[in-house]
């Protein structure tokens, strides 16, 4: 196999591996993202509570 073809099936295999661990990590941002929001609208529901209580 010549040296080029070697090398540019490395390189690919590389870049392969990279964008899998871009996609996991954009996949783990989103989910933290909607976790985040979640949390924000069940504190604003805790803090609409208490103005109720006061």
């Amino acid at each position: 196999m010549p040296k080029k073809v070697s090398e540019f099936r490395l390189k690919f295999h590389c870049i392969q591996h990279v964008m899998k661990l871009d996609t996991k990590t954009a996949n783990e941002i989103d989910e933290l993202k909607g976790k985040k929001q979640q949390l924000l609208i069940e504190k604003a529901g805790q803090e609409d509570d208490k103005i109720r209580i006061r």
